[in-house]
């Protein structure tokens, strides 16, 4: 979507998901934070399909079964 006064906005644009969870938790993402889409279908943003991880380490020890801190996860839209 474009957003050109978003702060992590690449030329202009930001991706949907992002701007999702951000309207939810009220804040930005930091750039390191990475989205996961649950149901593994990138189109689909809503809010219940997404979780944020604090980086793209923890989002692929997750993706691969391994363990993750809830530290990590800041936010999940099955909750």
């Amino acid at each position: 979507m474009y957003k050109p006064d978003h702060p992590h906005n690449k030329r202009g644009y930001i991706r949907e998901h992002r701007l999702v969870v951000e309207s939810i938790i009220g804040k930005y993402l930091f750039k390191e934070n990475d989205v996961h889409h649950i149901n593994k279908i990138r189109s689909d943003n809503r809010a219940n399909n997404l979780m944020v991880f604090s980086n793209r380490s923890a989002h692929i020890r997750y993706e691969r079964g391994g363990i993750v801190n809830q530290s990590e996860i800041i936010f999940d839209g099955r909750s």
